[in-house]
């Protein structure tokens, strides 16, 4: 058995010798594998890196992460070539001393090798990118958007598909003790992994110039009906088919009352086809009805009321400064523009400077993947980019509309958001000019052009507003909500309460009220400057009845200004002013404890808020005020979740009549809604036009055995309508040319006309075995219903019945002619019970 062993030792030994002798032979070095790649970290790699997959954490022996990133010298890679270019040779140097074992390789096999490589990245760049053109947007996105398609089609085109969202999946470990929790598996403790997976995307796909593809998809949405999806086709200007639809579609009715509540239909899924014959405009669809229609009639009303608001209630997250000249006036060491503080009023107005604020654009940070949002960047200072940096934001902003979702005053340099922004991050870019010379003073920020794909922006609120954040000054803090809108003046009076005083008095202890004090009464009823000691309600700057809104004119209105900058100048209120604590903390128990007053407020309520219930289709909705069509934004809110409806200013009278027709989603639906129609539509001009409309309705339900009040309805209607309208510009002119009558509006002339006709078919469920063609519905189909009768055994419980009647002489029967009838008991001496 040793004999053996030696004799194997020997000869690997000889083997070894060998091949130390011999040395590396050229064939070893010439025999690659066309998939060979140099990884190991001690040779030099002659080609570039290849991208790791995603999801591949790779090793740090390997791949060190480079937290030491020091520079050791100079590195060099030389490459040499036999001169018989057979093999190539690449040789790392550091400092002229060879640090890494050099690689050769025959001339032919490296450059096929280097090609394929070149061409596998060049595949990723363009698949996975998009290009080099959107890498650099994509990384501001931090990777949200991906092309996963992009092939140029010759004259079709290019063929696209994008991704954008992302795919959050989270984990842990639960280790529970069961040893207090009665079961009957015989275990105490028991440890297992959760997992939680979120997504929402956004596919945007094209196919030349024609076709489109986008779906929108949120697991957190809370219905399915949120998620949408849509396949459009665009034709040529000449082309007789213009568009075409597939998915979540709508239909638009102009005009047309009779067809359907309203002229528009949303809430539709399946096909609808854009055409054109020359002057005519055909609109056809084959969809699936998703939601149903429904109206509501609201009359106005009012109720009186007081509202209590603390002093550290004031509106959050709705007024904002866009710059902070506009706020506390322009510094001393600014000489070439005047812009005074933006308090005190001057005999009850604000003071207007030398700036302007034109090209103004508002934006928030968009969470949702819209595909209209643009990529930027909200700095503090967009002017120095590198101030509080960690504080700046970058992401995909929406632009939000003007007079719409927001108002500006360009004089004061102050916006004002419809409803207050909660977790939104806004930034805002424009312009500031000299208000005569008309010439630019400052820009701030920039939005998207040619050169610049990327917005910059001026923060002036971050997520979670704080007072040591950059931009809290920017918020106001003076403006209080009354609790309601469209305040009546009359029986509207303002009390600001002292609670320290004993009791709280709406007076100082020398009888002066705090409403003097704090400047909201300087004028009376005639416009005389003598306190009246009732809120000067006329002066927009002070309240805002329709807006429901009380503004302070102070910065800071219950602190000193000699606590902080900003408070209050009245040097009477500063002995009984607190520190300031609901401007400088927001810890409920430091501004609870520092609070001094309350502001009472009595009015009459105009009552201005609809409810139609959960689940509206947005955008369905038709606001009608006494006949004339609301515009939203403008003349009411919405809020589509809520099903929420706030009007505006137009509908504050208390007999005005208001008629809403919307669509609602159905949570729950075994019915299913079909809709087949046309319609062609002429136009002459820009509001007068003829069309007819066709319509095919089908309804159905699952249950066969169709009940009173749930039949099946099939109808078909068919309708004409039109309207002509032209300007009537000489009887505007003339109006105007007449003693006091001065004309806001062009006169026109407008007539409408509809006709329409429907056959219906409220049942289309026949029964050719009971022969009822007209439509069957059961009243009860007594589909369970059962009557249980047992017949019992004791012999108590039976009786003799009564003799039957002989028929022929129309008598009863005698009792002796009736039969014998025995009891018999199988349990003998057994009593049943």
């Amino acid at each position: 058995m040793k004999k053996g062993r030696l004799v194997i030792v020997f000869f690997i030994m000889t083997l070894g010798n060998d091949f130390i002798l011999q040395g590396q032979t050229a064939d070893s070095v010439f025999i690659l594998s066309p998939s060979y790649h140099p990884i190991s970290p001690l040779v030099v790699n002659p080609f570039p890196e290849m991208p790791r997959p995603i999801g591949w954490s790779g090793d740090t022996l390997y791949h060190p992460i480079g937290l030491l990133n020091d520079n050791y010298g100079k590195r060099n890679v030389t490459v040499t070539i036999d001169s018989d270019w057979s093999y190539i040779t690449f040789t790392e140097t550091l400092d002229g001393e060879i640090i890494r074992v050099p690689f050769s390789a025959p001339v032919e096999w490296y450059f096929r090798k280097n090609m394929y490589i070149n061409r596998h990245l060049k595949f990723i760049e363009t698949v996975s990118l998009g290009g080099e053109g959107s890498r650099g947007r994509d990384s501001k996105r931090k990777s949200q958007t991906l092309e996963v398609v992009g092939v140029e089609l010759g004259k079709l085109g290019r063929a696209s598909l994008r991704v954008r969202g992302n795919v959050n999946i989270s984990g842990k470990m639960v280790f529970q003790d069961q040893e207090l929790v009665r079961s009957s598996i015989n275990e105490t403790q028991s440890t297992h992994i959760e997992f939680d997976q979120k997504q929402n995307f956004n596919i945007e796909g094209k196919v030349g110039d024609r076709v489109s593809v986008f779906m929108d998809q949120d697991s957190e949405r809370d219905f399915d009906f949120e998620n949408n999806i849509r396949i459009s086709y665009e034709g040529a200007e000449d082309d007789i088919l213009q568009k075409m639809e597939a998915g979540n579609i709508s239909l638009s009715l102009p005009s047309t009352q009779y067809v359907t509540f309203s002229g528009t239909n949303k809430g539709l899924y399946g096909l609808k086809a854009i055409s054109q014959l020359g002057p005519v405009d055909i609109t056809t669809i084959a969809s699936i009805e998703q939601t149903k229609k429904e109206q509501r009639a609201w009359e106005g009303g009012s109720q009186s009321q007081t509202q209590k608001i603390k002093d550290y209630d004031y509106v959050k997250n709705q007024y904002f400064f866009i710059h902070e000249w506009f706020r506390n006036g322009t510094p001393d060491t600014v000489q070439y523009v005047i812009q005074p503080s933006f308090f005190p009023l001057i005999n009850g107005l604000h003071r207007i400077g030398s700036l302007k604020v034109t090209s103004f654009e508002l934006y928030k940070l968009d969470m949702t993947n819209n595909p209209g949002a643009d990529i930027g960047v909200a700095h503090i200072d967009p002017s120095d980019p590198g101030f509080e940096e960690d504080k700046n934001k970058d992401g995909n902003f929406l632009r939000l509309e003007r007079n719409i979702d927001y108002t500006l005053s360009e004089d004061l340099g102050y916006i004002r958001l419809r409803t207050r922004s909660l977790d939104e991050i806004l930034g805002c870019h424009y312009v500031l000019t000299d208000r005569i010379s008309e010439e630019t003073v400052m820009t701030i920020g920039h939005g998207v052009s040619l050169n610049d794909s990327t917005l910059s922006l001026k923060m002036i609120k971050p997520q979670s507003p704080h007072p040591n954040h950059p931009t809290w000054d920017l918020m106001f803090k003076n403006v209080y909500y009354l609790g309601t809108t469209n305040i009546n003046q009359e029986g509207f009076a303002v009390r600001i309460v002292n609670d320290r005083l004993t009791p709280p008095s709406d007076r100082d202890p020398l009888g002066i009220p705090y409403l003097n004090q704090f400047g909201l009464d300087s004028l009376n009823e005639n416009g005389s400057r003598q306190p009246d000691e009732i809120i000067d309600m006329n002066n927009p700057n002070i309240v805002n009845l329709i807006a429901g809104e009380l503004h302070f004119p102070a910065l800071l209105p219950f602190v000193s200004e000699d606590s902080l900058f900003g408070g209050n100048m009245n040097e009477i209120l500063s002995e009984v002013l607190g520190e300031g604590k609901m401007y400088t903390s927001t810890i409920s128990t430091d501004y609870n404890g520092d609070s001094r007053f309350t502001i009472e407020a009595d009015y009459s309520n105009q009552s201005s808020t609809i409810n139609l219930g959960f689940m509206l289709v947005e955008g369905s909705e038709e606001v009608l005020l006494n006949g004339i069509r609301l515009t939203r934004g403008i003349d009411y809110q919405i809020d589509y979740f809520s099903g929420t409806i706030v009007l505006g200013e137009t509908a504050a009278d208390p007999n005005a009549s208001v008629r809403v027709l919307y669509d609602k989603h159905e949570l729950v639906s075994f019915d299913k809604k079909v809709i087949l129609g046309t319609r062609a539509q002429m136009d002459f001009g820009d509001n007068s036009f003829l069309g007819a409309t066709a319509l095919y309705y089908d309804q159905s339900v699952i249950n066969k055995k169709i009940e009173v009040g749930y039949e099946p309805t099939r109808n078909f209607i068919w309708d004409l309508n039109g309207r002509f309208e032209f300007d009537l510009d000489g009887l505007t002119r003339i109006l105007d040319k007449l003693p006091i009558i001065e004309t806001e509006k062009l006169s026109t002339f407008s007539v409408e006309g509809e006709f329409a006709q429907v056959w219906p078919n409220p049942n289309p469920v026949n029964n050719a075995e009971t022969g009822d063609p007209n439509g069957v519905a059961f009243i009860d189909d007594f589909e369970g219903a059962k009557r249980t009768t047992y017949i019992p055994v004791q012999r108590r419980q039976w009786k003799a019945s009564s003799a039957p009647v002989d028929t022929m002489i129309d008598q009863a029967w005698p009792q002796r002619y009736r039969a014998r009838m025995y009891w018999y008991n199988p349990f003998e001496q057994v009593w049943t019970k």
